[in-house]
């Protein structure tokens, strides 16, 4: 019982002294300018640089580039599509910050029951052809010349004809 009480009575002085120590390097030194604490008295004489990143030449291109918006979709007719050959582009019309149209992707087009109508839009000339009437839901995705996106979902009113 002696020897152990022996071993770890010498350890708990040696963590007592190092705890000790601890405190008196870390906490308790104050330097001339009142700081308190080793980190606080080297981060006391590390120099900060403030930078204006507003003077960067590439700032005011950033902003510029920044503040152009997305390319607008509107469908801009107030008729309905019919159950025949529809051109899109009759119908969807796309407006970029620089007033030229952007590049239109369809992503989706579905009925009014949700169901998957994709197989209607002819991609090579830009067609829709619709097989029966109702509400259509389209997504449309514009990109313009500096790749600006915008999703939007248009519903399209279909007639027969």
């Amino acid at each position: 019982m002696k020897e152990i009480i022996r071993q770890y009575g010498g350890f708990f002085v040696e963590a007592i002294v190092l705890v000790s120590l601890c405190y008196f390097l870390f906490i308790n030194i104050t330097d001339n300018n009142g700081n308190k604490g080793v980190f606080a008295i080297i981060g006391s004489n590390i120099p900060t640089v403030n930078v204006d990143y507003g003077t960067y030449s590439d700032f005011a291109s950033f902003k510029s580039e920044a503040a152009k918006t997305a390319p607008d979709i509107e469908y801009k007719r107030t008729d309905q599509m019919y159950t025949i050959s529809n051109l899109l582009s009759d119908y969807i019309g796309t407006t970029t910050y620089s007033g030229n149209a952007a590049h239109i992707k369809v992503l989706s087009l579905n009925d009014e029951n949700g169901n998957d109508c994709l197989e209607a839009y002819n991609e090579t000339d830009g067609t829709i052809t619709f097989s029966n009437p109702g509400i259509y839901v389209i997504r449309i995705k514009a990109t313009d010349d500096i790749n600006k996106k915008r999703i939007v979902d248009i519903e399209i009113p279909v007639e027969r004809i």
